[in-house]
């Protein structure tokens, strides 16, 4: 039973934590540099694990909804420019209607900046290391969503 264990605890999968409200966790693990007075955020596994034996984790993901973020800070953010590869897993049951609905329509698991003008690339950076993570904002009204892709899998050429 102990090799099963390790296993489980080892590769990357366990069940992933609730969605947390506690921004100074999340300012723990990324800057962000969102002013905002609230936030809900999840950082989850892809796949997710839903039972049974876990394997590997191909990606980690951050999503968060930033709640009274001033307008001003939304209209400075670069130019909506380019695509963002979104997990099937994203659009989490606790975001508001809208951010939910983005995430499930994205077109072959894509973000389009361009077609989505209230969506801009966004940089934030992992506190342990500072290597930065590539994701992109979507403003509605005075709430920001937030995603950005912690890690994901490394291309070898078909060498491993």
């Amino acid at each position: 039973m102990l090799p099963l264990a390790v296993l489980a605890t080892g590769s990357g999968c366990a069940p992933d934590n609730p969605p947390s409200h506690r921004i100074e966790e999340l300012d723990r693990h990324v800057t962000t540099d969102i002013p905002a007075s609230a936030v809900t955020w999840q950082i989850f596994g892809t796949p997710e694990y839903t039972g049974g034996l876990p394997g590997p984790t191909d990606y980690r993901t951050l999503i968060a909804q930033f709640r009274g973020v001033p307008a001003g800070w939304i209209a400075r953010q670069d130019a909506p420019i380019g695509r963002v590869l979104v997990v099937p897993e994203a659009p989490r049951p606790w975001l508001a209607p809208g951010f939910r609905q983005l995430l499930a329509d994205a077109h072959g698991n894509v973000v389009d900046l361009i077609d989505n003008r209230h969506c801009h690339p966004h940089i934030g950076y992992l506190r342990q290391s500072g290597r930065p993570v590539h994701g992109f904002i979507c403003a509605q009204g005075g709430s920001v969503l937030l995603y950005l892709t912690l890690t994901e899998p490394v291309v070898t050429n078909g060498y491993d």
